[in-house]
């Protein structure tokens, strides 16, 4: 009698599988409620009896597999009825609730997964790479609004020498690029050239070397690159169908930038590439910008008050504020 109570049980729990797999075609639709109990109901019961069962062999992992399956399923139709602008289901408070919960476990995992495999890869290609050279990988996810949005990534130096040598920004020169065919030796004429300007600019001419004397007037610079990739992109190479380049320069004045920009190596290099045609795709926009009035507004660190202009200290309770960039 044991041995045949051991035999149904494990054919319930088979049979228990077999009608997860089976709901996994039924999840892609919802006609009724009992369809929805149930698929809810597998969803509970599939890892319990997946577990039971996996002592019993590998094959297991297909159920394990199914059930994953459907619990994606179910999430993507779940988030569609409660974030839909045009809903033509009754979305109820515990709809609501799943699908806060959903999210939080799955945000949870896929970070976990990211962070584990990430960071130790990064550190490994940046090692591997030759000098200044690094690779980034941003840890927080983005909503890229459906596709919308592209994503780049951006480079900042920034003129901090102490909160009482901050300059007013005064005078911003905006410089737009476009390669509509990220040629790459376009690329790598003006990537080279930004980062040229960039030492210039701060100084620095030696790697480590943190002793250089900024420019007159130079308050900060903003590289941006936004890539648009290609559907398929190659192995090594990303395979970008165009690129854009933005660059801010801050300066305390338009004389300063102006002096500045009459005496530089790297832009004349640029500009000289520009006229000679060695640019073949290149083609920007420049612009500057006048700021009508600049305003500072710190934040206390105790009561959360705010403090007018560049104040190291709180006029309400004395304690200090936090630090405020000039740009």
């Amino acid at each position: 009698m044991g041995q045949v109570n051991l035999h149904l049980v494990a054919a319930a729990r088979c049979a228990g599988t077999a009608l997860l797999l089976g709901l996994v075609k039924a999840a892609q639709v919802q006609q009724s409620n009992w369809q929805v109990s149930a698929m809810w109901l597998a969803l509970v019961l599939g890892p319990i009896s997946v577990i039971l069962e996996l002592k019993q062999g590998s094959w297991m992992l297909a159920p394990l597999s199914g059930w994953l399956l459907l619990l994606q399923r179910r999430a993507v139709a779940l988030e569609k009825m409660v974030r839909a602008s045009e809903q033509r289901v009754r979305v109820t408070a515990n709809m609501r609730r799943i699908q806060f919960l959903l999210d939080n476990i799955r945000s949870l995992f896929a970070l976990l997964v990211w962070s584990t495999l990430s960071q130790p890869l990064v550190r490994l290609v940046t090692w591997l790479l030759p000098g200044q050279l690094r690779v980034l990988a941003f840890e927080a996810p983005i909503d890229d609004l459906g596709g919308q949005l592209d994503v780049g990534v951006c480079l900042m130096l920034d003129n901090g020498r102490g909160q009482a040598e901050k300059l007013a920004p005064g005078h911003v020169v905006c410089n737009v690029g476009h390669l509509p065919t990220a040629d790459a030796d376009d690329l790598r004429a003006t990537v080279h050239s930004s980062l040229k300007i960039m030492e210039e600019l701060s100084g620095v001419s030696l790697p480590g070397d943190m002793q250089g004397t900024p420019a007159p007037g130079f308050v900060a610079n903003l590289l941006c690159v936004l890539p648009k990739s290609a559907r398929r992109p190659w192995l090594i190479n990303p395979n970008w169908q165009s690129l854009r380049e933005v660059n801010l320069s801050v300066w305390a004045s338009s004389e300063d930038a102006q002096a500045w920009y009459r005496q530089s190596q790297a832009h004349a290099a640029i500009v000289a590439q520009h006229a000679q045609g060695k640019l073949r795709t290149f083609g920007n926009l420049l612009m500057t910008l006048q700021p009508l009035r600049v305003a500072w507004q710190s934040r206390c660190r105790a009561c959360a008050s705010l403090a007018e202009g560049l104040a190291t200290r709180c006029p309400s309770c004395g304690a200090r504020t936090f630090e405020l960039p000039s740009f």
